[in-house]
């Protein structure tokens, strides 16, 4: 009894699913469609701040070795004075 109860119920509701789907057609496609685009904008958007952080954080690293790399030319430089310096060499 349960059985035929629940197949009853199953159609039942398939039935007003296409009655809704038939009324209403014209509502749904379009907002089918605007949850699609709304979707993919949104999927979009993610990967486009996702990839302007990754930029943000490579500039920034670039910087940081750019510094690094003039701090370590100007020690060397430096480093080089006090060793003429030091040995008495003339240029």
């Amino acid at each position: 009894m349960d059985l035929i109860a629940l197949l009853v119920l199953a159609l039942v509701l398939c039935g007003l699913l296409t009655w809704v789907f038939v009324t209403y057609w014209a509502w749904i496609v379009p907002l089918v469609i605007l949850g699609v685009a709304l979707r993919l904008a949104w999927m979009w958007l993610r990967h486009w701040l996702a990839m302007r952080q990754i930029r943000v954080q490579t500039a920034r690293a670039k910087q940081q070795l750019d510094a690094a790399y003039r701090r370590s030319q100007a020690r060397m430089e430096q480093l080089a004075r006090q060793h003429h310096t030091d040995k008495g060499i003339t240029r």
